[in-house]
């Protein structure tokens, strides 16, 4: 993998209910927390647009390749330019070379 690509940071986020609360449906609630900063190509796949409360909300479709890490996984989220990005999968390049994570902007 050459590194002269991988030319934007990105935050890697994983849920935590470390210091859960409750909050007002009764339900558990935690907050995202750094996993990884890490260097990463981007790639882009399109959009789509969504209709929300009467809304139209455009999302963007991201490829993010990164440096292999055995930790990454859909349950993750990743921080990009001040958007969250729902991670939707994660392949492995080659033998352990890289990650590419295809994408969704979360727009909720």
């Amino acid at each position: 993998m050459r590194a002269g690509r991988l030319d934007r940071r990105i935050t890697i986020q994983v849920f935590s209910l470390a210091s859960p609360a409750i909050n007002a449906d009764g339900q558990e609630s935690g907050s995202w927390v750094t996993l990884a900063n890490e260097w990463a190509e981007i790639m882009p796949m399109g959009g789509s647009e969504a209709m929300r409360s009467q809304q139209e909300l455009a999302q963007e479709n991201l490829i993010f390749t990164i440096r292999f890490r055995p930790d990454i996984t859909p349950e993750h989220r990743i921080l990009y330019n001040s958007k969250n990005y729902d991670i939707i999968s994660v392949l492995e390049i080659k033998r352990r070379k890289g990650l590419k994570m295809q994408c969704r902007e979360n727009v909720a």
